[in-house]
This record gives structure tokens, sequence and C-alpha cells, in this order.
């Protein structure tokens, strides 16, 4: 499984922010993103900036402002990866990668990508803002289009394409 779907243990002061069960680290970013944004803990005048609350100072060692690109670094001192993944976690993991995308596992490399592109194409944030739809459909659809972004890049990596 690629070091993106893999589930991290996020530690307790992380834990309190994105809740303690194991997470992709992409779900983790963006649990702490929308965090972040509840919170109104963006600096107004320079976006990149986080202006800490007590739980964010918690994961980032006390700092109370800090830059986006360290608090990544700062994160990453906050989780730890879990025990290697059973060969039947792995398989499991891409059954229902291939279940996003719709196609068995037997398919061809071509044919992969041509499931891939036909129900992303349903989901594309272009394509879906250009219908007018209501904002919560639009939510769904983004992270919709994430997970089918995120399972073909899954499949792509253990096919080694």
């Amino acid at each position: 499984m690629n070091s993106f779907m893999r589930p991290l243990q996020p530690d307790d002061a992380l834990g309190a922010i994105v809740g303690n069960k194991p997470l992709p680290r992409a779900q983790i970013a963006k649990k702490i993103w929308e965090y972040i944004k509840e919170n109104g803990l963006q600096d107004e005048r320079d976006r990149r900036m986080i202006n800490a609350d007590a739980k964010l100072q918690a994961v980032l060692g006390g700092a109370k402002r800090v830059s986006m690109f360290e608090l990544t670094k700062r994160v990453n001192e906050h989780v730890f990866e879990l025990d290697e993944e059973t060969d039947d976690e792995e398989q499991e993991a891409l059954q229902k990668c291939y279940e996003i995308l719709g196609c068995d596992p037997s398919v061809s490399d071509d044919e992969l990508k041509r499931c891939y592109r036909e129900v992303s194409r349903q989901y594309h944030p272009d394509v879906i803002s250009s219908k007018n739809l209501a904002p919560d459909f639009e939510k769904f659809a983004k992270e919709k289009f994430q997970n089918i972004q995120n399972a073909y890049q899954a499949i792509t990596e253990h096919r080694k394409l």
C-alpha cells in the first residue's frame, strides 16, 4: 500500500484534533485544515501563517504561530506507523479501490485507465460546478473525486504502472 493510503496512528495531542483512530496521511492533513478553518486560525493578512489555539499549540510544540509549511513538519512528529499490514488486509484495501473505480481486479491496464477516467469524469469538480448543484453535493463530489484519485494511485502503484 502506498504511503499516502497507509494508516498512521496519531498521538494524544494530534488525536484531540483529528480523532484517535488510524488515518491515512492525506486524511490527517484534511482534518487539520478543517479544524484550522472551523476555528479561524489561518492568519487573515498572511494566509500562509497559522495562529495556533491551545489544542494546536500542543501539536506545534508550544508555538503560537507557524507557517503552513512548518505545520506539516510538526504534525509528522505526532504520528507513527502501525505494524505492517497483512497480505489479506492489503488485498481488502486494493479490492475496495477497484470497487471505487467500478472495475474488476483482472482488468487490463488500459481498461483500468478507462474505468478511472469514466468514473472521475462523473465527479470532476469542473463538471460538477458547471451544473450549479447544491453546495452540499459539490462537497460530496469533491470528496468522491479525491477518493477516486487515491484509489487509482494505490492500484497503479501496486501494479507498478
